[in-house]
């Protein structure tokens, strides 16, 4: 009886094993479809998108293909904000037209990433009220308990839009829930993200140490060569709170160190993120000459990809490297040059009235460094005040 109780073993060992390897090539088939689904999705234009979804009858609907959409919205939202917000927005009609996706837990939980991914892009893009409105809509639709690490991504997603628009309380207590959760979870990176996100909170309330202590623990938990974008992003802002603090030899060896992992990744993002960073620290330096060419390059990058707020604030940094040099003739010109841009942003009335008194100063010589860094901070407050886009 034993042969044939071996045989038999040996018999079903080889079941599952084909069936396994059925499996794994079914996975795969349905991986690569979903990769030429994402790429055809990509290419067509806004509007055609949905109705490839719509009228297909077998692409476009598998999980694969949400999770897809989903990396990708992750990866263009620094470069391009409004595409990655419109991947996004795909993702619950992949869902719903996906067959039996609507009863599972992982379909809901995607449903809700994906919310949250379009809201954060519509942030990024600087359409802060329309992110506002995708995240009031987003917790009407989790009122059913969450894996520790769904709810910690959305909670550190909505804490990026509280940032923006300096709701600094809101934002607390968001990340305290993020960093909570990420913990629970074992999520290294995103307790990383966290403790990035927190600095950034301390250091636009002013609270630099804090700032600071929290952007190194960051930098501990994340490997540079692996995990570049966000250590960069810590590394970054803690250059700037060093020079800040007045620490600024720090602040340019961090600068020189990093250098290399900057030019590793140096996307369009991170070359105009560099060139604002490095033009205030040669600024407090001293070497303001320096300071204007950096400023300048941001300036005329952010102009060309259509953010306005951040070449506005740009223009500031710029003034007060003219400042710095005297150079009263090219204040005047940068003043001049300026109103098209500030007029692109909608601006609330402290800030059109912070920015005509920045223009007549410009044009009689009395501005001062003050008057351009309160300007230039007003100008980050109304970033949570700028009317919806018409």
């Amino acid at each position: 009886g034993r042969p044939a109780e071996a045989g038999s073993y040996t018999t079903a060992f080889g079941r599952v094993a084909d069936r396994l390897e059925r499996q794994v090539a079914e996975l795969k088939r349905v991986r690569r479809q979903a990769r030429e689904d994402l790429r055809e999705l990509v290419a067509l234009a806004p509007a055609a998108r949905l109705r490839r979804i719509v009228n297909s009858r077998t692409r476009f609907r598998s999980r694969a293909l949400a999770e897809l959409l989903l990396e990708e919205s992750r990866e263009r939202v620094r470069n391009d904000p409004r595409l990655a917000a419109e991947l996004a927005e795909l993702v619950p009609h992949v869902l719903l037209w996906t067959p039996g996706a609507v009863e599972q837990d992982w379909a809901r939980e995607l449903d809700l990433l994906a919310r949250a991914r379009r809201g954060n892009a519509l942030r990024v893009a600087g359409d802060l009220h329309a992110a506002d409105r995708g995240f009031a809509a987003l917790h009407q639709r989790t009122d059913c308990p969450l894996p520790p690490e769904t709810a910690a991504e959305l909670a550190s997603l909505e804490a990026s839009l509280r940032l923006d628009q300096r709701r600094f309380d809101d934002a607390d207590a968001l990340l305290d829930k993020a960093a909570r959760l990420f913990r629970k979870a074992g999520v290294e990176e995103g307790l990383a993200r966290v403790l990035v996100q927190r600095g950034i909170l301390h250091r636009h309330a002013g609270r630099l140490p804090e700032a600071g202590r929290a952007l190194d623990e960051a930098m501990q938990l994340l490997d540079p060569e692996h995990q570049t974008h966000l250590f960069l992003c810590a590394a970054g802002t803690l250059v700037l709170c060093l020079c800040e603090s007045g620490e600024l030899t720090a602040a340019h060896r961090m600068l020189r160190a990093q250098s290399a992992l900057f030019e590793k990744v140096m996307d369009d993002w991170w070359a105009l993120r560099l060139r604002v960073i490095e033009g205030r620290v040669l600024l407090a330096l001293g070497d303001s000459s320096a300071a204007v060419r950096r400023f300048a390059e941001a300036r005329e990058g952010y102009l060309a990809r259509g953010a306005f707020l951040d070449a506005a604030v740009t223009c500031l940094d710029l003034a007060l490297a003219y400042l710095a040099l005297g150079q009263t003739t090219e204040l005047k010109q940068l003043a001049a040059e300026s109103a098209p841009v500030f007029r692109s942003v909608a601006l609330q009335r402290e800030a059109l009235a912070a920015v005509r008194l920045f223009q007549q100063a410009a044009a009689a010589e009395h501005l001062t460094a003050a008057a351009v860094c309160h300007l230039r901070d007003v100008l980050e407050h109304a970033r949570g005040q700028t009317p919806p886009a018409s």
